[in-house]
C-alpha cells in the first residue's frame, strides 16, 4: 500500500554538499519525491517542531543544530514507504533495532575513505530495552569491524533521557580530539555578519505568538545601520532601520495588530535584544513591506539574498 513519509536532510548534509548522494540513494530505493524544498529555520521554529522533546538534555544542542543552516525537506511516496525509510536511512531506535542497511551503507563509505577518522558507535535510547538485548545490539555493532574492516575506538550503550553515559560520552570524544590552534578569539562565538544576526533577532520577536498565521512567509532585511552622528563618544547610539517583509496584505494587518499594538510589541522585544548583542542603546524603525508571492519568485528571492 502506498504511503507518504516526510524526511529531512539536515544542515551539515547540506552544508557538506550530499544532497544530491542522498536523494540519488532515495531515488534508487524505489522512493518518489513527490515535494522537495530547501529552507532555513530559525531555532524558535525548531523548538516548535521538536516540541515533544523539550525539556530533555539534548533538546537545546538539538535546536541549534537544526537552525545552524539549510535544510531540504522532502515528502517521499513508496509501498510501506515509513518501514524501508527506516530500513533505508538506519534506525531511529538503535538499541531496540537490528543493524540496517542504512547502517551498513554509512560504515562502508566511512571505510572507503583513504583516510579513516576515529570511529565512535554510540547505542543510544539503552534506556529502551532489556540488559540481553543491549548485548546483543552492541555485538551486532562490534560485527560491523569484522564485515567492514574498520575499528571502533568505543562502542557505548547511551540515554538521553537518564543521563546514563552521557558524561563518558563527552570525556571519550575530547580524550580523541587533538590538540589545534586558536581559529577565533575567545570573544568570537560566530562568524555570522552582524546585520544577519539583527535581522534574525527581530524576525524572532515577529513570529513570537503569531507562529501559525506567518509560519514561513516573513523575513527581515536591514536597510541601513548607522550610529547617531549627534551623539558624544562615550553615549553612542545605533540606529537600525529594517524592513519586515510579507506576502499579503493581510499577514501586514496581523503584523501591526490592533491600533499598532503587535508592531510596537515587536519593536520592543527586538530592540531588546539588539542592545544586549551591540552593548550600546538601539533606536530601532521598523516598516513592514508586501511584496506578493516573495517566496515563489526568483527575483524577489535573489534581492532578498536567498
Amino acid at each position: 500500500m502506498a504511503q507518504r513519509t516526510f524526511s529531512i536532510v539536515k544542515p551539515d548534509a547540506v552544508r557538506k554538499g550530499h544532497t544530491g548522494a542522498i536523494l540519488a540513494e532515495i531515488e534508487k530505493a524505489g522512493f518518489q519525491i513527490v515535494a522537495i524544498k530547501k529552507q532555513s529555520i530559525s531555532k524558535e521554529q525548531a523548538k516548535g517542531f521538536y516540541a515533544v522533546h523539550a525539556g530533555k538534555p539534548f533538546f537545546d544542542g538539538l535546536c541549534d543544530f537544526m537552525s545552524s543552516g539549510p535544510l531540504v525537506l522532502m515528502v517521499l511516496e513508496k509501498d510501506n514507504a515509513i518501514a524501508d525509510l527506516r530500513k533505508l536511512m538506519g534506525a531511529t531506535n538503535p538499541v531496540n533495532q537490528h543493524i540496517g542497511p542504512g547502517d551498513t551503507f554509512i560504515v562502508n563509505a566511512v571505510a572507503a575513505l583513504p583516510q579513516r577518522p576515529k570511529l565512535v558507535a554510540l547505542a543510544t535510547k539503552s534506556d529502551l530495552v532489556s540488559k540481553s538485548r543491549l548485548r546483543n545490539h552492541l555485538q551486532e555493532i562490534h560485527n560491523l569491524e569484522e564485515s567492514t574492516g574498520i575499528r571502533w575506538e568505543h562502542i557505548i550503550p547511551v540515554s538521553a533521557v537518564t543521563g546514563e553515559q552521557v558524561e563518558l560520552v563527552t570525556d571519550l570524544l575530547c580524550s580523541l580530539l587533538p590538540e589545534g590552534p586558536a581559529y577565533y578569539p575567545d570573544d568570537i562565538v560566530t562568524d555570522e555578519p552582524q546585520e544577519m544576526r539583527i535581522a534574525e533577532l527581530i524576525r524572532e520577536s515577529v513570529l513570537e505568538g503569531v507562529r501559525d498565521e506567518l509560519p514561513h512567509s516573513i523575513t527581515v532585511i536591514i536597510d541601513e545601520m548607522r550610529l547617531r552622528a549627534d551623539r558624544p563618544e562615550n553615549k553612542p547610539l545605533m540606529e537600525i532601520f529594517a524592513s519586515m517583509i510579507v506576502e499579503r496584505d493581510s499577514q501586514k494587518g496581523i503584523l501591526i495588530g490592533h491600533q499598532g499594538v503587535r508592531l510596537k510589541e515587536v519593536g520592543t522585544a527586538a530592540r531588546a535584544q539588539i542592545t544586549a548583542l551591540l552593548g550600546m542603546p538601539v533606536h530601532l524603525d521598523l516598516h513592514i513591506k508586501v511584496l506578493k508571492e516573495w517566496q515563489r519568485d526568483a527575483k524577489h528571492l535573489n534581492r532578498l539574498g536567498f
